[in-house]
Order: C-alpha cells, then structure tokens, then sequence
C-alpha cells in the first residue's frame, strides 16, 4: 500500500476542553452534574461561592482562592489521573483573583491589565496540557443598544470590557457555548446557543469549528458529546 492510501479524514482525538459562559442564574455550575463520568471523577476548582447547586451530588469541589492555590493543583494534577474531568468555576472570578495580584505588585493599572491577560492565558495552558478534558464556565457581559435597549452582544467577562473582545482566548477550547435560560409555558429550557445564526439579532461569542452541532443544543455535557462522537464517527 502507498503511503498515500493510508491518508485518512481527520478526527477529533484527546480530552475535550469546553468553554460556557451565561447570565446568573441560566444554570451553569447545575450543569456541571451532566458531564459524562461519575461524579466522583469530576473536580471543581470553585473560584468564586455558588456551588451549593451541586450539593445533593458527590461531586468533589475545592475552594480556590489564589494564583498559588491553583498552582499547587496543577502540580498535584500532574501526578494523578484520578480525575476526568477538570472543572474551573470560574474564568471570570479566576481572572479577577490574577488582577488583584498583579495590581498589589504593579500601582499601573494598564500593566496590571495586560500582565493579568498574559498569566491566564498561562494557566490555561497549563491545565490544557495535563491531557484530561477540561470545562472552563464564565460569567457573561452583554452590549445594549442605547437606542432600542436591546442586547447586541454576549461573551465571557473577563476584568476589562475592551480585554474580553480582544482576547483570542476563546480559541483555546473546543466549544465556546453561550448558555441561556429560556422560558417555555411554565418550564425553563436551558440551552447551549452554538452558533451566531441561532440568533443573529445577537453576536454571540460561541465556536463550533467543524458544525457538528446544531445552532441549539440541551444544556447536557452527556448528550451534547455523545452527538459530537456521534458525528464523528460518520
């Protein structure tokens, strides 16, 4: 057989690095209750209080409330595989935790700011490359329109409002989903907005690089990767 011929259609292999971002209360620490792996094999690294909503599981989590604390983690990390899934609870506070360092050591704040965005990118490379999956939740900002009073754009908060547009962080991770809670009669669906055409009255910070998804997802870690295997394997 020619080299050639063993040339075949790429998959996605290795862990699975996820980033959802949301308005409180949309439900993004609840879900972390529907990644696929026991609960026992998921750890939250709880940046900020709101846990309590993963109180009737046995889901592990650990209180982080330094750069120091996640360094001695990750240090830890590396020498288990106890865990399967990583969980960062959450971007926004753990950036926020960075720049309250950087500003005791640096009075200017604009070095403060870029030193900030320097060291998360760094840590989340670092978490990246301990070869487990790995899901990141963020709080979320929106844009309004002064004139209509409609929201004209959702992403990630990071310390910084111009910083979180410019930041390519969102390509460090597999999906970027926007979680939203909407209102169905008497229920709530919570979902995963995937792609800008879900809903393009509103540019949405979301990546899904090979369209594996459709624009609206269940707010399921479980179901929502067992369709990308699915679709994988097509």
């Amino acid at each position: 057989m020619s080299i050639l011929d063993q040339a075949k259609p790429a998959r996605a292999e290795g862990p699975a690095h996820i980033l959802v971002h949301g308005e409180a209360g949309a439900g993004k620490t609840y879900a972390i209750r529907t990644l696929p792996a026991p609960h026992d094999q998921i750890l939250v690294l709880a940046c900020e209080p709101g846990a309590r909503s993963l109180s009737d599981t046995e889901i592990p989590v650990l209180p982080i409330r330094s750069v120091a604390d996640l360094r001695a983690v990750l240090v830890e990390l590396r020498e288990s595989d106890r865990f399967a899934w990583i969980v960062v609870d959450s971007l926004s506070e753990l950036a926020s935790i960075v720049l309250r360092e950087e500003i005791e050591a640096n009075k200017d704040g604009r070095l403060a700011y870029g030193a900030m965005a320097s060291r998360v990118r760094t840590i989340v490379a670092g978490f990246l490359a301990l070869g487990r999956n790995t899901l990141w939740i963020a709080r979320q900002d929106c844009d309004i329109d002064s004139q209509s009073g409609q929201i004209t754009r959702r992403y990630p908060s990071m310390p910084g409002k111009l910083l979180a547009l410019r930041q390519p962080i969102a390509h460090d991770f597999d999906f970027v989903l926007s979680l939203t809670a909407k209102r169905r009669g008497e229920k709530t669906a919570r979902l995963f907005q995937t792609t800008k055409t879900a809903d393009p009255s509103v540019d949405a910070k979301v990546r899904d690089p090979r369209g594996l998804l459709d624009p609206w997802e269940p707010a399921d870690f479980s179901q929502l990767l067992a369709k990308v295997a699915s679709e994988e394997e097509k």
